[in-house]
């Protein structure tokens, strides 16, 4: 039995015989007996109740006539007496058969002077041995006579500890005012410390605080972690505010990267400065739908160009929304610029380019909120007379609906197409004339492609050697303009028909008023003579046609005997084609040799009158 005139008893827990564990606070005798102080001879007992199992209470033990009432247990009996008698005990142990299975309770027992000294506290719990030493699991220093001006310190150990600054894995002290962490090893490597400033976390690589073994620091603007670098706004990598917020930065020079909660829509920045400014917004992922027609009822992940959110969202380039209203959820896709000619705003809802939406589907520059086909210019998809049409819309109109798999209507004033067609009612036809248009025929295994003028059909342009088949005139667009064949006039490629059918001779036009220049030819008999006819083959053969032999005149011994005629330019006869160019294939006209024949028969014609009289 200890004896005290106070007793004072730390925090601590209780464990009793079933297992339960009770939390203790501290306390002292003087919390019960009315006074500060225990009488001197009187016996005391500090018990604990089962109905206040938190606490320790004190009673004059001649209160209970020797019988310790039900629910009360005794775990120490102290005599009070006089302060000049006091001799400290460091701890008072409960009796175990009051409390069966109970742990050792510590109670620090101080008496009531006025002040303590270092050998009356040093050291409480157990001692810790290691290498043939000892050193105690908790030790509070004071200092000793020059407390006042030395550190004072708490400090726990582990079983690492061989003196007062190895093995630590707690410390309480005052001359930095910090409650610090460490790592419990024989080296003692600081983990954290609580400071005026906050809490700081740090690496575990040093004994001491510094900048930069921080990684972390919780004050009141939040909680900071920072890279391998240590302390410091340039090194950050994490800021969580005090709202909930979360900001990410680049862990390099403090750039901003994204951030979240506390309020914030989800934000991703360029990571090109700590600016939390729309400038350097990448995207937004949040509860805001902008532009026209939007409720804002559903959420949004929306991404901007190079120069960053813009006022209103101006910079804008794709938007995904689900959860929305009608006509919000989708994909949207923006112009870039402000300065994209064809858009009126630039990135607004409104102003979609691609859209894609159960029902709404859309490329281009749609109405948002309408979707209807005549506001501006959009591939999309359409509802009409209960089918659904691909339909793509112009400026001013749709002009063109497409329905799988068998028709495509294209509307432009009402144009249909659809179908084969015939050529009494072609596929494709103009508003202002069913009846004409292109139609598809079959015949014979081969294929045409047909047109029909007013129900009557003017031509068919068939696959392979079908050729083309004309039903009516063919008319050149401008009289004496245009050339049936080509000569390019140099590449020495030309572009001939083989051979030209035809019912009648070509006719060619004669009327004196399209001439001029009109004079008798020169050309007669003496040039026919100098002609030389021959026969020849083609060197360009073909299976399909006979190889035959043809009659016929050399272009260029044509011009020979031109020259020999006085003609040296081929502007002063049209019945060779050529220009000068050797690349170039001479060309014949040999109509134009008729009228040379003629004059020929004209000329043998006088010689034979005049034969005739002088016989």
């Amino acid at each position: 039995m200890a004896a005290y005139n106070v007793e004072i008893w730390v925090a601590h827990t209780l464990t009793a015989s079933n297992g339960r564990e009770y939390y203790i606070a501290a306390g002292s005798t003087a919390d019960d007996i009315g006074s500060p102080f225990m009488v001197a001879g009187s016996k005391y007992y500090i018990y604990w109740d089962e109905a206040t199992p938190n606490k320790y209470s004190t009673i004059l033990a001649s209160s209970w006539d020797g019988e310790v009432p039900t629910g009360k247990h005794v775990i120490a009996s102290v005599t009070g007496q006089s302060s000049t008698a006091i001799t400290p005990v460091t701890s008072l142990e409960h009796d175990p058969s009051v409390v069966p299975g109970a742990q050792a309770i510590n109670i620090s027992n101080v008496t009531n002077q006025d002040s303590v000294t270092a050998a009356e506290i040093s050291s409480v719990g157990t001692s810790v041995t290691t290498g043939g030493g000892s050193h105690p699991r908790l030790k509070f220093y004071t200092g000793g006579a020059d407390a006042a001006n030395g550190a004072h310190w708490l400090r726990g150990f582990t079983s690492n500890s061989t003196s007062d600054t190895t093995g630590k894995w707690y410390e309480l002290e005052n001359s930095g005012q910090a409650v610090n962490y460490y790592d419990g090893a024989a080296t003692s490597l600081l983990l954290s410390a609580y400071t005026a400033t906050g809490i700081k976390f740090y690496d575990g690589t040093a004994a001491s605080a510094s900048d930069g073994t921080t990684i972390a620091h919780y004050t009141g603007s939040g909680v900071k972690y920072y890279n391998d670098s240590g302390l410091g706004d340039t090194n950050l990598l994490l800021h969580i505010l005090p709202t909930g917020g979360i900001r990410f930065y680049d862990g390099d020079n403090g750039y901003i990267l994204m951030k979240c909660g506390g309020g914030y829509d989800i934000t991703f920045y360029d990571g090109t400065t700590a600016d939390l400014g729309g400038a350097n917004t990448t995207a937004i992922m949040g509860t805001t739908i902008s532009g026209t027609g939007a409720t804002n009822s559903g959420s949004s992940l929306k991404f901007y160009n190079a120069s960053g959110q813009g006022a209103s969202d101006a910079n804008k380039t794709i938007e995904m929304v689900g959860n929305g209203a009608a006509n919000e959820n989708g994909l949207y896709i923006m112009g870039s610029t402000a300065s994209d000619a064809d858009l009126s705003t630039i990135g607004t809802k409104g102003d979609s380019l691609i859209k894609f939406e159960k029902g709404n589907s859309y490329i281009g520059n749609a109405q948002a909120g309408s979707y209807d086909l005549n506001k501006y210019g959009y591939l999309g998809v359409y509802s009409y007379s209960s089918d659904n049409y691909l339909s793509l819309a112009a400026q001013t109109g749709t002009d063109l609906y497409l329905k799988t798999p068998e028709d495509l209507w294209i509307e432009a004033d009402q144009t249909i197409l659809k179908g084969d067609g015939t050529y009494t009612a072609p596929a494709f036809t103009f508003d202002t004339n069913k009846g004409t248009g292109l139609f598809y025929y079959e015949s014979g295994g081969t294929s045409y492609l047909g047109i029909t003028a007013d129900g009557a059909t003017a031509a068919y342009f068939g696959e392979d050697a079908a050729g083309i088949w004309v039903y009516e005139n063919v008319l050149p667009a401008v009289t004496n303009t245009y050339d049936l064949g080509w000569n390019d006039g140099g590449a020495g490629t030309d572009y001939d028909f083989r051979n030209i059918y035809s019912v009648n001779a070509v006719t060619e036009s004669s009327d004196r008023r399209l001439k001029e220049d009109i004079q008798p030819t020169n050309l007669g008999l003496s040039f026919v003579n100098d002609l030389t006819p021959v026969s020849y083959k083609w060197k360009e053969k073909h299976d399909d046609v006979m190889d035959q032999r043809h009659y016929g005149l050399i272009a260029q011994d044509v011009v020979e005997v031109l020259k020999d005629h006085g003609i040296d330019s081929l502007e002063d006869f049209g019945g060779i084609l050529h220009n000068g160019n050797e690349e170039q294939m001479y060309k014949a006209k040999y109509t134009h040799f008729i009228p040379i024949l003629i004059k020929a028969v004209q000329e043998l014609s006088d010689e034979v009158k005049q034969l005739k009289e002088k016989n």
